[in-house]
């Protein structure tokens, strides 16, 4: 059951083929990353599977399998397996399955925010130009989301521990930078 104290933090897979699935196993082999929140990765356990035998190393990475985040298990990287059938992964090269796989994830993960079953979404690397193959208006996850929460406005934040940026515009063409900021936007 989830922690309520906890923030329930839900975390699309990106592109399967790319580096996202590999950082995020690294991430939550620490142990110390539980104290903070209750991950749930929405990605197919095939996939998640094929990275633990693909890095030795995360022999040891356990995941709870759960249908809905109101199975997930505190201190444990629960995973949302939403495909049901085998991906083959194939590591640095972009695939169509990698495209809709990369939509899909972001698509229920978003679903689930909206309806307040997750707090934070938290989006892992796509391959922009791959996703537009299948989905030809695709710029980037800030504007698919902003359009999949009827234009509401969105913000881009990147973060580290010593430095928090905003960005003001998002995924615009330099000949069109100057004229997109105003008072009003600032």
């Amino acid at each position: 059951m989830v922690d309520k104290k906890k923030v329930i933090l839900a975390i699309s897979c990106g592109d399967i083929n790319g580096v996202g699935i590999e950082i995020i196993i690294k991430l939550f082999l620490n142990k110390d990353m539980f104290d903070f929140c209750v991950p749930i990765l929405y990605a197919p356990k095939t996939v998640v599977d094929d990275y633990k035998i693909m890095y030795p190393e995360f022999s040891c990475f356990d995941y709870h399998l759960i249908d809905s985040p109101e199975h997930a298990k505190k201190d444990t990287f629960n995973v949302i397996d939403f495909i049901g059938k085998s991906i083959n992964l194939t590591p640095g090269v972009p695939t169509k399955d990698g495209a809709e796989i990369a939509i899909q994830s972001l698509d229920l993960a978003s679903q689930h925010l909206k309806t307040n079953a997750v707090n934070i979404l938290l989006t892992l690397p796509v391959n922009k130009q791959n996703i537009s193959t299948i989905l030809k208006c695709f710029v980037g996850h800030t504007e698919y989301l902003s359009k999949n929460t009827n234009n509401q406005n969105s913000l881009m934040i990147l973060c580290s521990q010593n430095l928090r940026i905003a960005t003001l515009t998002n995924h615009l063409p330099m000949n069109k930078l100057a004229d997109s900021i105003t008072k009003e936007t600032l």
